[in-house]
């Protein structure tokens, strides 16, 4: 049975069949994968460097990571990432969701 259709094979020549669970392998190694990069990304040490497609958006060098898991670059925070949280000396946190408070972007990313 194929498991990613439920039907079983019908009139398969032997090469075929072969062909099938050769795909079917494959396919179970590619989503193994995947679920290996999102867990590299979230242990990764980034190396942020604005992205080559969108020069505002942050990638990693290291994992690949994107803008959808790193978000804007920023060329004056030590992290290279925009970051729109402030410790206060009290212990509090302060949220700035308009801007970050090393560039000051975005400003519709000026």
């Amino acid at each position: 049975m194929d498991p990613y259709t439920n039907l079983e094979p019908a009139g398969l020549t032997p090469t075929e069949l072969v062909l099938r669970d050769k795909i079917a392998k494959a396919r179970e190694l590619l989503d193994r994968a995947q679920v290996n990069l999102g867990s590299r990304s979230a242990a990764c040490i980034h190396r942020v460097v604005r992205s080559a497609q969108d020069g505002m958006a942050a990638r990693c060098l290291v994992c690949g990571a994107g803008f959808s898991e790193l978000g804007w670059y920023c060329p004056d925070s030590p992290t290279h990432l925009c970051c729109h949280e402030q410790a206060l000396p009290d212990g509090t946190v302060q949220v700035n969701e308009d801007s970050c408070i090393y560039c000051g972007q975005p400003e519709e990313r000026k």
